[in-house]
């Protein structure tokens, strides 16, 4: 690996920040990265990309020489280069072959001038020096006269053929390990002279395109990153090193190009025009209803405090997520807080439990709430702490993904087939509902629809259990009829997902007609992991209508008791095969055929009893209200850099110099968690609010639920947009 030691894994996390950006570069800013921002490991895909018309050179010393090898061996691992026992060759010039430079490279070289006494010329790009050992070895009481002056003509020089994209990185001098030291080395035990050459260093950071990063030397203590000589640092340390410089060269470039996505240096993303004059507009429009119901009785306020809102929330997001105002700090997998986290919202729940007195039925409204609630946290922590690459966590979570949309299935075919409700206001209320918030942030933040991707994927399901209910709508009273649509449904689904083309065509006039590019080959990939899930929660609410009819009470309770016993193996034996799968992308292949067994096991055991049936959570029923909201708004102000980081708020940055790094983590995960529910909720009801208003009918009486995907039937008495939410 490439960090492969724990001392130098600690010294890549604390140098990312020290390098990487002016404002970083002073002592005061010293801090670990992993509390600040992201660093990009650099391959060499990238290296044409970042440095075309770029040059970089490193000059002076051996620790020079060994940063250049590193990047060096980093381009071209079978670059050749002068072997350690030959001092003639290392002790000279290093150009890297022009043949094996990255397509665009200028050039890429090292200078042996330990003690600066060459006039270099510094073109544009960045020049890395490092000096001062050998001066202290070698000239005694004049080492420091001697860096003083040779450095200050080194800078002179950069200063009258420096361009806008030239870089000067002066290293410090740093401390080397005085037990380690050869006796021909001993005059580097001199803290004096070296204090004194870094407080020269300090002189030329007020100067612009000069850097001098002294939290290096912070960065060293209590850490062992130098070599067994003591002087110089050992590989893995200068691979960090090499990597920290490429964050500071490049990120900004592969940034702008959306190579990746990174918050080290990246450049700062200002939202363009268009999505400004958005929220101007939504901000204006704001203003103008303001003053119209002003002139009334103030009745619809609702629908002008929904607005103003969505536009405070707008310009959170973007200051969020798409300024350097918050830092962007990476995920971290721990096994314990993960499961901490679970063990504390399981002791919520059952501490919020609430039993009804009337038996409400199987997957009555609290119920699903419950279950969309704690599967949301799940997704949640299993989003924050980047669990992805746990197989066992991945399939659990895809199998809740599968839940969700078997509720889709489930809701809406027992919606249609209670009420055959199919108006235009009934389709309109579900898809703004569900589309409202993801619209506006795929407008607001320069992003597509289908990168919330679940909102798209509930969509898509819902219009086809709309189509399939609505077609033939008078056989919907004939089970077998209604079971041969979901098997035409079923067939219909897989081959759209199976065989390229349609998909494709969809996409390419949703970009010609909104003036976007949608990924079809992700969506297809969301298509088909639950190809299954919503034609099975419709078969079941088939089932849940007519099952119990067609049978005695006696032959319905032995057949449930042999349901029970049945699902109870079946969801364990789910449970005991995803504890072993090691490789997530071949259990993809199986999950759409596997994932609606325990998700219907689930369900029979949940409704097992009238007492079970009876009993919600209200702690999770409240996650499950906001579950939309939160599965949406979690990319940009719970997570950061569109899901790869998590947001860290001022707050944290400020306690990081005082507190821990697990202290720090906790102070940010409670804040941003308090900020992130919040948010959620109010927008929630603002957009259950807008939605009523596009969809309301003055003379009528009726509701949108505030947070229910699942139902769209609920009370709303609408006096001009009065909302009353239960």
């Amino acid at each position: 690996m490439l960090f492969a030691s724990e001392p130098t894994q600690l010294l890549r996390a604390v140098a990312v920040t020290l390098l990487l950006c002016a404002a970083l570069l002073l002592p005061r800013h010293y801090k670990s990265a992993s509390t600040r921002c992201e660093e990009v490991l650099h391959t060499g895909d990238w290296y044409g990309a970042c440095l075309e018309r770029q040059s970089i050179f490193f000059l002076g010393d051996s620790i020079a020489r060994n940063l250049f090898e590193s990047l060096a061996r980093r381009i071209d691992p079978d670059v050749p280069l002068p072997g350690k026992d030959d001092l003639d060759a290392r002790h000279k010039n290093l150009p890297f072959p022009s043949a094996r430079k990255p397509k665009g490279m200028r050039d890429l070289a090292f200078f042996w001038d330990p003690y600066l006494e060459k006039p270099h010329f510094m073109a544009d790009g960045m020049t890395i020096v490092s000096t001062g050992l050998w001066a202290l070895k070698n000239k005694g009481a004049e080492a420091v006269s001697q860096f003083n002056t040779s450095l200050h003509a080194l800078v002179e020089r950069f200063e009258m053929g420096k361009t806008p994209s030239s870089r000067l990185i002066l290293l410090p001098v740093s401390m080397p390990v005085i037990a380690r030291l050869s006796p021909g080395r001993a005059a580097l035990d001199d803290i004096t002279s070296i204090n004194a050459m870094n407080k020269i260093l300090d002189g030329f950071t007020t100067q612009q395109q000069i850097h001098s990063p002294h939290a290096l030397l912070q960065m060293q203590r209590g850490m062992d990153v130098q070599g067994p000589d003591g002087l110089h640092f050992n590989d893995a340390a200068n691979q960090a090193l090499i990597n920290v410089l490429l964050n500071y060269e490049c990120n900004k470039a592969l940034t702008s190009a959306g190579l990746v996505k990174s918050s080290c240096c990246a450049q700062p993303r200002v939202p363009p025009s268009k999505h400004l004059l958005v929220i101007l507009t939504i901000s204006l429009l704001a203003v103008v209803l303001l003053v119209s119901l002003l002139k009334d009785d103030l009745l619809c306020r609702p629908l002008y405090f929904a607005m103003v809102l969505l536009t405070a929330v707008g310009f959170y997001i973007n200051l969020a997520d798409r300024t350097s105002f918050m830092a962007k700090i990476p995920k971290q997998f721990e096994a314990w807080p993960f499961a901490g986290w679970h063990l504390l919202a399981l002791v919520a729940g059952l501490r919020t439990l609430k039993r009804e007195e009337k038996d409400p039925g199987i997957l009555s409204r609290h119920q699903t709430d419950e279950w969309k609630g704690w599967m949301q946290i799940s997704i949640l922590f299993y989003h924050y702490y980047g669990a992805s690459k746990r197989p066992s966590i991945y399939i659990g979570i895809r199998c809740m993904v599968s839940a969700y949309l078997f509720m889709t299935g489930y809701g809406h075919t027992l919606f249609y087939l209670n009420k055959a409700d199919y108006s235009l206001k009934r389709v309109m209320s579900v898809l703004v509902r569900l589309n409202l918030l993801t619209c506006y942030l795929a407008v607001l933040m320069d992003s597509n629809v289908l990168f919330y991707y679940f909102a798209p994927l509930v969509t898509f399901w819902y219009v086809s259990v709309l189509i399939t209910m609505r077609l033939g709508q008078h056989l919907n009273d004939i089970n077998a009829a209604v079971v041969f649509k979901v098997l035409i449904l079923m067939l219909v689904s897989t081959f759209l997902v199976r065989f390229p083309g349609l998909l494709e065509s969809i996409g390419s006039l949703a970009g010609k007609i909104f003036n976007t590019q949608w990924d079809m080959k992700e969506y297809r990939f969301r298509m088909a992991l639950d190809l299954y899930a919503v034609p099975i929660g419709m078969l079941f609410a088939i089932a849940q209508r007519s099952f119990p009819k067609a049978l005695s009470e006696r032959a319905w309770k032995g057949i449930r008791a042999l349901g029970l016993i049945i699902s109870l193996i079946t969801l364990l034996a789910y449970i005991i095969t995803s504890l072993f799968v090691t490789d997530k992308y071949a259990y993809n292949k199986v999950h759409p055929y596997l994932s609606p067994f325990a998700v219907v096991a689930f369900v029979l055991i949940r409704n097992a009893t009238p007492g079970f049936r009876a009993t919600h959570s209200r702690f999770f029923a409240f996650w499950g209200h906001i579950s939309l909201e939160t599965f949406t708004l979690q990319y940009h102000i719970w997570l950061a850099d569109d899901t790869q980081n998590l947001l860290q708020l001022p707050i944290a940055d400020a306690l990081s110099s005082i507190l821990s790094l697990r202290a720090t983590r906790l102070v940010n995960m409670f804040t941003t968690t308090i900020i992130f529910v919040w948010v959620a909720y109010e927008v929630a009801q603002a957009t259950a609010t807008i939605t009523t208003w596009f969809v309301k009918k003055p003379e009528t009486k009726e509701i949108v639920h505030a947070s229910d995907d699942l139902e769209l039937e609920a009370v709303l008495a609408l006096d001009c947009l009065a909302l009353q939410h239960d």
